[in-house]
């Protein structure tokens, strides 16, 4: 967390974008938002009230796109997907605030495909790599209907071989869960 006087800035800005009176229409604004949406340590009411302003919902799917290589990727994107790992943001209306924000973030597929590439290219840092298999597992198991065929997808992922493979025990567990889920489809 950032020191008081950051996060009583960051707390600030994201008001503002949440009230609609901030626009984000720069990468290094959204940076910024990021970072006053990751300072809140509160992740569920933060969620709430993203899911609940329709500008701050418009300023987090503009600012995914401003820019999709690799390590924008590595350093923003992936860490606002960490950030949605939270249980209590599943917990939110039955999943329902989730899955809102995970279509905002593969809808239309731009960041998806380049988080694919990024990932098949093997350009996807540890920490990228983990958000990344578990979005794959969030929307494999959703509710939701997607434009973008995330089961073709797992399994071109799980085909690669490298999240059973992964540094990280709990990346490895979701390239086991992924494979589960595949073996059922």
């Amino acid at each position: 967390m950032a020191s008081q006087t950051r996060s009583a800035r960051l707390s600030k800005f994201l008001s503002l974008v949440v009230s609609g009176k901030r626009l984000v229409t720069t990468a290094d604004s959204f940076v910024l938002l990021l970072e006053s949406v990751q300072d809140q340590t509160d992740h569920a009411a933060c969620v709430e009230r993203i899911i609940a302003s329709p500008p701050a919902r418009n300023a987090l799917h503009a600012g995914l796109r401003f820019n999709t290589k690799p390590d924008f990727l590595n350093k923003h994107t992936s860490t606002f997907i960490a950030y949605l790992m939270e249980p209590t943001v599943k917990a939110l209306c039955n999943g329902q605030f989730l899955r809102e924000l995970l279509e905002l973030i593969v809808e239309p597929c731009t960041v998806w495909n380049a988080l694919l590439q990024a990932f098949r290219s093997g350009q996807l840092t540890a920490p990228a790599t983990h958000a990344f298999a578990w979005l794959l597992v969030e929307l494999l198991t959703s509710s939701s209907t997607l434009e973008i065929d995330v089961t073709a997808d797992a399994k071109q992922v799980f085909d690669n071989g490298s999240l059973l493979r992964a540094p990280s025990r709990e990346t490895r567990e979701l390239g086991e869960k992924l494979e589960r889920i595949l073996q059922v489809r």
